[in-house]
């Protein structure tokens, strides 16, 4: 097959993927195809085979387990339960731990919505993580967020988004990285419940999905162009439209000492969300060409073409 800049790299890690895709079961395979074709380039160089068939049999176990399993479309289940990270956070080994504590706080759920909310309400605590603007950085691992005991929205979306799907729920990550009225930035959650709905992390509305102090920002999201925050004209960066490969840059208010700190990333306040940007620069954003997009989901390739490495490996194995 035709190898190029990207495959060379791939190969590298060749040995661990041909193991992954021999020995998972015949009945997981389906899953773990899905792992190899859509993950992120820097992903298939380095996680090993013992990390993706715990990832995919865990993730199998946990939908098959919950009381909502024949609820869950396939394609639903392959792309917001079986995924072992949101954005990019360090890639942690947090399926077994997450779901031997998180199991407990959903017994008497009769739906993933129903979990979702008692997942919502409880994890914060055991986990002993609290909202706050001093944690290390905004695109935290969940043993980041939990070692510190801090995260802004962003770490506490991925806390809620690996325990949901830990217990068979699925969760995706979303976010602005600017209201339309400029007035801060937020990431949240949506989970599945015979279609999708939204969440605050660790803002648990009662029993109740779907109302957020945010709504009406929500709300009047557009699609369009950021006024300028600077008189001075920029000429915009290119930048490859690839999943995030490394961490999000930060930034303050635009009235915040010193004007370096803006050409960082968006203009953004800390309302009380995050300070920085959840969809990274490598994914085509340009700080003169803001576009509000709510409802994206981060865990999927830009181009609908998987990597073809799967019919390769098997070809040969």
């Amino acid at each position: 097959h035709r190898v190029d800049a990207d495959g060379i790299v791939v190969w590298a890690n060749r040995a661990e993927l041909e193991r992954a895709l021999r020995e998972v079961p015949p009945e997981q395979r389906e899953a773990m195809h899905y792992l190899v074709a859509h993950m992120p380039p820097r992903d298939l160089t380095s996680l090993s085979a013992d990390y993706l068939l715990e990832n995919t049999d865990l993730a199998c176990r946990a939908l098959a387990e919950a009381p909502w399993a024949e609820r869950i479309p396939r394609d639903v289940f392959l792309n917001d339960v079986l995924p072992y990270a949101s954005i990019n956070e360090r890639r942690d080994r947090w399926r077994k731990d997450f779901r031997e504590k998180c199991l407990p706080l959903v017994q008497g759920a009769r739906t993933p919505g129903e979990a979702a909310v008692l997942l919502n309400q409880k994890i914060y605590g055991v986990f002993n993580v609290r909202y706050s603007t001093k944690r290390k950085k905004a695109d935290q691992s969940p043993y980041e967020s939990i070692e510190s005991g801090l995260a802004t929205c962003s770490g506490l979306a991925v806390l809620l988004i690996d325990a949901c799907r830990a217990v068979g729920v699925p969760a995706r990550f979303c976010g602005t990285p600017l209201w339309s009225d400029r007035s801060g930035n937020h990431s949240w959650v949506e989970v599945w419940d015979d279609g999708w709905h939204f969440t605050g992390a660790a803002e648990p509305a009662g029993d109740a999905l779907d109302s957020v102090w945010f709504g009406d920002r929500a709300a009047a999201a557009r699609r369009g162009r950021a006024r300028p925050t600077s008189r001075r004209r920029r000429r915009p960066t290119r930048r490859s439209r690839r999943w995030p490969d490394r961490s999000a840059g930060t930034c303050r208010s635009p009235s915040s000492p010193g004007r370096r700190a803006a050409r960082r990333g968006p203009p953004v306040v800390e309302h009380p969300g995050d300070v920085h940007d959840p969809f990274p620069s490598d994914r085509g954003h340009d700080p003169q060409r803001q576009i509000v997009i709510l409802g994206a989901v981060v865990f999927r390739p830009e181009s609908p073409q998987p990597h073809d490495q799967v019919a390769a490996i098997d070809a040969q194995m």
